[in-house]
Order: structure tokens, then C-alpha cells, then sequence
């Protein structure tokens, strides 16, 4: 099976930085709308590709779980939230 250009750039760019661990992996900013609240991110490309696994996960839009997770954060750091996110999500194959 063949990956198109923007599918196969997920594996990538997570797989260059694991080559080259002095180069810094590459940050990507989104703004997502849910609830009324806009939420500007910025992330690690990979991070993105595992909270966008998250949602599929839960059968929901990426800005769905991230209006969750950033409820239910103590932090006002949405970007560590999301990180601790994912960890946890891969560490026990469970979404929050």
C-alpha cells in the first residue's frame, strides 16, 4: 500500500528526528474552535499525529478532545496538557 504525500509526511518527519536527536523536531501551530473557545497550539509534529490518533480513538474532531482535555486540565499550559496527554495515551493505550 502506497501513502499519499500528506499521509506518508506523518511517518516522516517523527522518524528524521529519531535519526538526528541534535535537531529539534518541528512545531506546528492549528487553532481549533469548540464550545465557543478558539484554542491556539503549538506542538510537535508528532503530537499532533498521536492526538489526532486520540480522536479517532474516541470517534471524534480533534478539537472536541482538545476542548476536553483542556477542561479538565489544572494548568493553564494547554501544551503540557496535550503532551501529558498523549504519554499517558501511549503509555496505556487509553484515551481520558
Amino acid at each position: 500500500m502506497t501513502l499519499g504525500p500528506d499521509e506518508n509526511r506523518f511517518y516522516r518527519e517523527p522518524l528524521a528526528a529519531m535519526r538526528n536527536p541534535i535537531r529539534a523536531p518541528k512545531l506546528a501551530q492549528r487553532i481549533l474552535q469548540a464550545d465557543g473557545r478558539r484554542y491556539s497550539v503549538r506542538l510537535e509534529v508528532p503530537f499532533w499525529t498521536c492526538i489526532e490518533m486520540m480522536a479517532a480513538g474516541r470517534q471524534c474532531r480533534m478539537n472536541v478532545l482538545v476542548a476536553s482535555i483542556a477542561e479538565a486540565s489544572e494548568g493553564p499550559n494547554l501544551s503540557s496538557a496535550l503532551r501529558v496527554a498523549c504519554i499517558e495515551y501511549l503509555l496505556t493505550g487509553r484515551n481520558l
